[in-house]
């Protein structure tokens, strides 16, 4: 397995990772099941932030593809 397969996978992995988190912070804000404590504009925006993280590995995987 060379080093950019290596790298592949763990950045795909990675995306996987984060589409999990985003579907899991979505059900939980959509149901009201987000800690009451934190003020949800912060869940929102941590969610936000979520996606974009999200983008730019899908960005770093199409470049290691494309190598």
């Amino acid at each position: 397995m060379t080093i950019q397969d290596q790298a592949h996978d763990k950045i795909y992995a990675k995306v996987e990772a984060i589409k999990q988190e985003i579907k899991a912070d979505q059900y939980d804000i959509k149901h009201g099941l987000c800690t009451r404590f934190v003020p949800m504009e912060l869940h929102k925006s941590v969610l936000q932030y979520k996606k974009k993280e999200k983008k730019i590995y899908e960005y770093i995987l199409k470049l290691i593809k494309n190598a």
